[in-house]
């Protein structure tokens, strides 16, 4: 009986370099939804399983677009809707959306870190946007809402609100110069963000069993409720378009700053310009504005001129 086992073993295949890198990283995946649920956690450890829950989310969010040919629909608005006063919220730095930090007035929305180091604006989609949009496969999004409401579910169509990274509207720029632009993250800016959750594809598809958290978020749970990882959409070909002049065409020089203005030790400029994408070119960020892998600073300074930059 033995020999028979041994024989039948033996002849079996093992699992290939494939099936052992998807198991090690659901392994990563899982259990950095679950460590940060067993108390507290070392700064080094929380960045660590942040950075699982990142590179998951962006592997099974690149499955889903294998498997579909479309990026996930039912993904998070990040917009506020406060349903009593009939409004839209659209200003990232009040204290209703943004943390203040301090926990006796209870929590916000979003954490600072992510409204600061996205340069998040409100933005209204275009009809062109929001075609383009669709065809990407995000045919709906859900809003948040005021007073802690739950979410609504709206069809991707014109003048619906997003969050996006930068104000590329004409009226903020129009009398720009080198020392005016935003600080935000070059690689993001003028790309539509929106959150994972439970009620994304990726969830109620299986590709994943539940949306992550992130650790630090978990952390800070008194001063900020949104705590998902956001997803930042291909720059789309209808933005660009629509984009003020003041960016047609332009090359621009992003110096990484210490968050007071000043140079960041390493130096870095990044060189780039405002450019559709395709619909693989997407990233991700966590809640609270970290990219991964790198060039992860917190704050940067955009030029028009690589002189301008360097001269700081």
């Amino acid at each position: 009986m033995s020999d028979k086992l041994l024989s039948r073993r033996a002849g079996q295949s093992g699992f290939t370099l494939m099936e052992l890198l998807v198991v090690l990283v659901i392994m990563g995946f899982l259990l950095g939804m679950i460590v940060p649920r067993l108390g507290s956690v070392a700064d080094s450890a929380v960045d660590t399983v942040c950075d699982s829950n990142n590179k998951g989310v962006r592997y099974f969010t690149k499955l889903f677009l294998d498997e579909n040919g479309r990026l996930p629909s039912n993904l998070t608005s990040l917009v506020v809707y406060n349903a009593n006063a009939s409004s839209w919220e659209s200003d990232y730095t009040d204290d209703l959306l943004m943390s203040n930090g301090d926990p006796d007035d209870g929590a916000e929305y979003f954490a600072e870190d992510f409204v600061t180091r996205c340069g998040v604006t409100l933005h209204q989609l275009s009809e062109a946007e929001a075609t383009e949009l669709r065809k990407m496969g995000i045919a709906s999004v859900l809003y948040l809402q005021g007073e802690n409401r739950g979410m609504e579910k709206v069809a991707v169509a014109e003048d619906v609100y997003v969050a996006m990274a930068g104000d590329v509207t004409a009226a903020a720029y129009a009398d720009a110069t080198d020392d005016i632009f935003p600080e935000g993250n070059p690689f993001w800016f003028g790309r539509i963000l929106m959150g994972v959750s439970d009620q994304s594809e990726l969830v109620t598809k299986g590709f994943i069993q539940a949306a992550a958290l992130c650790p630090g978020g978990i952390q800070q749970q008194d001063n900020v409720t949104y705590n998902n990882y956001v997803i930042v959409l291909p720059r789309l070909e209808a933005t660009v378009a629509g984009l003020n002049s003041v960016f047609a065409g332009q090359t621009f020089y992003a110096l990484a700053n210490d968050g007071t203005g000043a140079p960041a030790s390493d130096g870095e400029i990044h060189e780039f310009s405002i450019s559709s994408q395709e619909k693989w070119e997407f990233d991700f960020s966590c809640p609270e504005g970290h990219k991964w892998p790198d060039n992860d600073n917190d704050t940067w300074t955009i030029y028009t001129t690589q002189a301008a930059a360097e001269a700081i």
